[in-house]
């Protein structure tokens, strides 16, 4: 089942909310780390890897086995996004590629969790930008 979805708008929620995260990974150029052309996640307890990149202003959404997620991909660096924002394990709340057709505008992949959402925007033709956006923890007291 490798195409789950291409559109300006689509949920991901279905397959990825509730599931914990046990990779995140983000395929990137050697001469700029921070552009990114896939992000590849895995949840835990599954072997697939959803594959989520960003062309012609709209998402794409896939899921393959190890093998046919990387194969494209020997000799790319790749950015551990799990470890750099410490979300391994951490709950998906919710998944969204977002966009419009109607508006010309180019869709970005948001996905939601138990501490922060990813956020990932066309940088270019090719790549996509990636943040991360800690949730705001209210004080009492």
């Amino acid at each position: 089942m490798p195409r789950l979805n291409n559109d300006a708008c689509f949920s991901m929620s279905a397959l990825l909310v509730g599931q914990r995260i046990a990779e995140l990974l983000a395929a990137t150029e050697c001469a700029d780390p921070e552009s990114v052309q896939m992000l590849f996640l895995r949840l835990e307890g599954d072997e697939s890897w959803h594959r989520l990149f960003l062309d012609a202003s709209i998402g794409f959404w896939e899921m393959w086995s190890r093998d046919e997620a990387f194969c494209d991909f020997e000799g790319v660096p790749f950015a551990n996004l799990a470890d750099r924002w410490k979300i391994t394990g951490t709950r998906i709340e919710s998944a969204e590629c977002v966009g419009s057709w109607d508006d010309a505008i180019a869709s970005q992949f948001e996905i939601r969790t138990e501490v922060g959402t990813l956020v990932a925007t066309s940088k270019d033709e090719i790549y996509m930008s990636v943040s991360f956006h800690p949730h705001e923890v209210s004080r009492q007291g």
